[in-house]
This record gives structure tokens, C-alpha cells and sequence, in this order.
């Protein structure tokens, strides 16, 4: 099993490979300042070419329909909106830290990243339901399986050639193969990346649940996406998909299984755009 210096040694491989989150994370903070002009936000995005590229692009693409191109990150930002920005970002890290094949997962990096991209979806669409904050919902689903990114760049260092075989409890693999659930990476990550205490607890205890004092229905949401994505297939392609009605997180955000299914479509159509703009 890997010991503290190769878990060291991993968490700096992947500050190197992926410095784009910490930017998210100063991003949110700027969002949350009442006095936060646009300049501020240019200012800390033109750090990062990669990101800057991307936004330009992105706002630019089909997916937001105007008809005349923007070609600065400042009339990018006022085209979209400030907060729409926040989403922007949350698909360009996703694009560059979740578009890598996880070799210790058995996991191609186009399914990794459409798993991780329809639990974001159906988080968005389920606090808009339910008049919540969905920039958060959308974030914590889309870096939800965060750590997966660790424990596969902690095994690959290690020189672990065995894979997840897909059968097994992912969890106890983990934890067998490295010492810890790759929830627990995921926390560790986005705390060294400064992301919010709420969405590091969030993402360290979605597989238990009953453990979070504060944000439950966020968590519920999570546990609840993550189970619908099984059912309904990561691109939302198994059309004989079926939920329990009586399911407590529809129950209590009053969601019915017509809503549900609106939802799912709803989704398909909108990750099937995001596919195509970021050009998976």
C-alpha cells in the first residue's frame, strides 16, 4: 500500500497537472463579495490562458446562440453574466482535470467526464426546482468524484498495474488498494484547493449521508443524481429507466415522476450540447 510520502508526492503531481481549481475556488469567493466588480473576476481568470481561452469559446459557442462573437474575456463575462461564468468555469476544469483516463478505475475519460457532467445537469435542474442555489448544486456534482483523479495518479506513481474490476464494492477497493475512499481524496483535494468547508463535507460524506449537520437537501441531491445516472445510464440512454416514486429525496423536494422525467430529458438534450461545445 502506498505510504504518506507517495500520497505527498501524488497531491503535488496533481497541483502541477491541474492549477485551474484553485482559481474556481478564489472565483466563488469573489462571486460572494457584495462590492465584486467585473474587473476582479477578469483580473484573476486572465491568470489562466487556458481558462481564458475557454470561456471566450464557450461564450461564443451555439449553446448560448448570439449571433455576434466576443473576442475578450471582459465582453465575455458581461455577455453571460457573472454568474453563468461560474458555470463556464466548473466545464473547463471538468474539461482538463476529468478528461484523463483512469487507468486504475478502467474508466475512459469520455465516460468519466459524462458521468461526473449528469450529475451536475440533474443537481442544477433539481435546485432550480426546488429554488435553491444551483451554481453550488452544479459544482458539487460535477467535482463530486474528485478524488478518483488521486487515487488513480497515487496508484499510477506507485506502480499499481491492477485495475478496478468493475464488479467488486468500488469503496473497498479503495481502501484496500490505498487506505481511503476516493470521497475522502475528493475532500482532501478540494480543501487544498480552498473550496468551501460546505462542499468539502458534502463531497467527504456522500457515501454516508446522515453524517452532514448542515446543507442536507444538497447532499440528498447528490446521493439521488449519483443513483439516477446508474439507472438511466451516464449519457441518459436506457430509456426503461425507473425510480420509486416514494423515493424520500422526491418526497420531500416534491418532485413527481412526471417532473422527474421532464428533468431527465431536459438533461439529455443539455449534456449532448455540452458535449459538443467542449468537442468530447
Amino acid at each position: 500500500m502506498p505510504q504518506d510520502t507517495d500520497f505527498q508526492n501524488a497531491l503535488l503531481r496533481i497541483d502541477e497537472l491541474y492549477p485551474a481549481p484553485q482559481v474556481m475556488a478564489k472565483a466563488v469567493d469573489i462571486m460572494q463579495d457584495p462590492d465584486m466588480k467585473a474587473s476582479d473576476l477578469v483580473d484573476l481568470l486572465k491568470t489562466d490562458a487556458s481558462l481564458t481561452a475557454d470561456i471566450v469559446r464557450l461564450s461564443n459557442s451555439a449553446y448560448y446562440g448570439f449571433a455576434i462573437e466576443c473576442t475578450n474575456l471582459t465582453s465575455a463575462i458581461n455577455r453571460v453574466g457573472f454568474y453563468e461564468v461560474l458555470r463556464l468555469l466548473n466545464l473547463s476544469i471538468s474539461k482538463s482535470v476529468l478528461a484523463k483516463d483512469l487507468t486504475a478505475y478502467g474508466v475512459s475519460a469520455q465516460d468519466y467526464w459524462t458521468s461526473c457532467a449528469s450529475v451536475a445537469i440533474l443537481m442544477e435542474s433539481f435546485a432550480k426546482a426546488n429554488d435553491q442555489e444551483s451554481n453550488d448544486a452544479y459544482t458539487i456534482g460535477i467535482l463530486h468524484s474528485i478524488g478518483r483523479v488521486l487515487i488513480n495518479q497515487l496508484l499510477n506513481d506507485f506502480g499499481f498495474t491492477v485495475s478496478w474490476d468493475g464488479d467488486r464494492d468500488l469503496s473497498e477497493w479503495e481502501v484496500e488498494s490505498v487506505g481511503f475512499t476516493s470521497a475522502y481524496a475528493g475532500s482532501i483535494l478540494l480543501k487544498r484547493w480552498n473550496f468551501p468547508n460546505e462542499t468539502c463535507g458534502i463531497v467527504l460524506n456522500q457515501l454516508k449521508p446522515d453524517r452532514v449537520p448542515f446543507s442536507p437537501e444538497l447532499l440528498k441531491a447528490l446521493c439521488f443524481s449519483k443513483d439516477l445516472v446508474k439507472a438511466t445510464g451516464s449519457s441518459f440512454e436506457n430509456e426503461d429507466w425507473k425510480v420509486d416514486p416514494e423515493d424520500p429525496f422526491l418526497v420531500s423536494s416534491q418532485i413527481s415522476i412526471t417532473q422527474l422525467i421532464e428533468i431527465v430529458e431536459e438533461a439529455k438534450i443539455e449534456l449532448g450540447a455540452l458535449k459538443e461545445n467542449l468537442e468530447f
